[in-house]
C-alpha cells in the first residue's frame, strides 16, 4: 500500500513529460514510447545503441523512422539524436528494440 502513492505519481509524471512532444510529433509517430533518451553510441554490427547511459540490443530487423522519412536505416542514426524507442519482450531476456523513431529537434527539448 505504501508504494501506490508512488506508483500513481510515476504513471502521472510519464503522462506529462509526453504531452509537449505529443503536440509536435509527426501523425505517423505513435502517441507514446517505452523509452526516450539521447544516443550516447550506436554500435550497428554489435547490434547495440546506448540512450541515456544505458546499452539496449537492437533486433536483427529494427526499424527506423524519422520525421522526414517512414523507413530509414540504422545508418542514419548519429550519437546526441533524441529518440523515442519500442521493445519486444523476449522470453525471460532483456528487452530489444524493435523500432527507433528520431524526434524532431524542436520536439524534444522536454527530454534533455
Amino acid at each position: 500500500m505504501k508504494n501506490i502513492p508512488v506508483l500513481l505519481f510515476t504513471l502521472w509524471l510519464a503522462a506529462v513529460m509526453s504531452m509537449p512532444y505529443a503536440a509536435e510529433a509527426p501523425s505517423s509517430y505513435p502517441p507514446m514510447f517505452q523509452a526516450v533518451g539521447r544516443i550516447s553510441r550506436l554500435d550497428i554490427k554489435g547490434q547495440t545503441v546506448i540512450i541515456n547511459d544505458m546499452p539496449y540490443r537492437l533486433t536483427a530487423s529494427a526499424k527506423v523512422h524519422t520525421p522526414s522519412t517512414k523507413f530509414a536505416t540504422l545508418s542514419d542514426l548519429s550519437e546526441g539524436m533524441m529518440v523515442g524507442v519500442t521493445f519486444s519482450s523476449t522470453g525471460g531476456g532483456r528487452p530489444e528494440v524493435t523500432e527507433i523513431w528520431v524526434l524532431p529537434a524542436n520536439g524534444g527539448s522536454s527530454f534533455r
